[in-house]
């Protein structure tokens, strides 16, 4: 059996060199070799990354084959994975390498999974020979102990190869009174994926509000205009959140941004305050601002906001910090860890600016943190 532990993040290096194909077995090659002897003395090692949790809120593992290098030369090795849940039911893959060369070789499945029992057979094949080597190992996949998002994988597979956004996850937000929820993300101070802010962006636009609406804008502040704006009626359109990220070029400011940049806050604050008005549909405000910490030139106008919170409005603000990582050297080998990036908690001018509005600060640093302040936010707008 191998021991799967939370909380560890795992570096792994797939194929050196070779490129990685994946295709879905046309036979159930690993029931037929289970049942028959013959197995080639292919010398490799089976291994399961420990479990941890991604910033898409999906449990997250991988199934790894270490081939050694005296079993390539000339092989065109394939990765085959067979996952049998609880229930009997089986989740199938196949990984392969182009005709490897004599270097070893590493063949990866990464995977997405629920909480639960699992059997793993796995076995590499050379397509060639015919020749193949199958190993089994038990996986438990524990749950959280007082999970903040209970229910949040009700409606997912078991097992999910690939990208693992098939299904929505089950976010259901029920109110007594009708609400409106507006997401403000400040692409400017996320840039090169901070904190994870994009993939915790499609997190939320899973929420199910059938009491409700809910709309998201992305602000580009240098440039001080809306980069992405949605309705969300069904899903997210990841697409355009990708292409406005990258069509943000900070570098490429134009003469007239530069004139104006002392203006750049209270672009954000006008963009804030617009989505606190009151309007006639009768519904509760929710506002959920999310942000790496955002510091600006000094000479900055960081008026705060004068806008007043309607009645029964809330805020969040959902701070994203960088996650960072000190590498340790013991023997020669090297180990890594997660720290949180050291930083002067008062240089964050967002805060200060969003003081008036008494918003509920979240600072989330891991996916764990982040789930937990999802589900303090949901708690309390339940509440209205």
């Amino acid at each position: 059996m191998l021991r799967v532990r939370h909380g560890f993040v795992v570096l792994t290096i797939a194929a050196l060199g070779q490129p990685l194909r994946q295709e879905s077995p046309d036979r159930n090659f690993l029931e037929e070799w289970l049942t028959t002897s013959g197995q080639a003395a292919i010398r490799w090692s089976l291994h399961i990354a420990p479990v941890r949790l991604g910033e898409s809120q999906r449990l997250q593992t991988s199934i790894r084959a270490d081939i050694g290098a005296g079993e390539l030369l000339g092989r065109r090795m394939s990765f085959l994975v067979e996952i049998r849940d609880r229930d009997n039911r089986t989740y199938r893959s196949r990984t392969f390498s182009e005709k490897a060369g004599s270097s070893h070789l590493t063949l990866i499945q990464p995977l997405c999974i629920v909480p639960g029992d699992y059997q793993v057979t796995a076995a590499v094949y050379d397509a060639g020979s015919k020749e193949h080597n199958l190993k089994q190992a038990n996986l438990r996949v524990p749950g959280f102990h007082q999970d903040p998002l209970p229910g949040v994988w009700h409606d997912l597979p078991a097992v999910e190869f690939s990208r693992c956004d098939s299904a929505r996850l089950s976010l259901p937000l029920q109110t007594r009174k009708p609400v409106r929820i507006e997401i403000v993300v400040n692409e400017s101070a996320n840039r090169n994926g901070l904190g994870g802010v994009i993939p915790r962006l499609e997190v939320l636009s899973n929420l199910m509000i059938p009491n409700g609406s809910m709309g998201v804008t992305m602000l580009d502040l240098e440039h001080r205009k809306v980069a992405f704006s949605q309705e969300l009626v069904k899903k997210l359109d990841r697409r355009s959140v990708r292409a406005a990220w990258r069509d943000n070029k900070p570098l490429e400011i134009d003469a007239q941004s530069l004139a104006h940049y002392k203006d750049d806050a209270q672009f954000f604050l006008s963009e804030i305050g617009q989505r606190l008005e009151p309007q006639n549909t009768g519904a509760e405000r929710v506002l959920i601002v999310m942000s790496a910490p955002q510091t600006f030139p000094q000479g900055e106008d960081l008026t705060p906001i004068r806008a007043a919170p309607q009645p029964g409005s809330r805020v969040f603000y959902i701070r994203c910090r960088r996650v960072v990582y000190a590498f340790q050297f013991p023997s020669m080998g090297f180990s890594a860890r997660p720290r949180r990036l050291r930083s002067d908690p008062n240089a964050d001018s967002l805060e200060q600016t969003l003081r008036p509005l008494h918003p509920r600060l979240f600072d989330v640093t891991t996916p764990t943190q982040f789930r937990k302040a999802l589900g303090a936010i949901l708690s309390e707008v339940s509440q209205i």
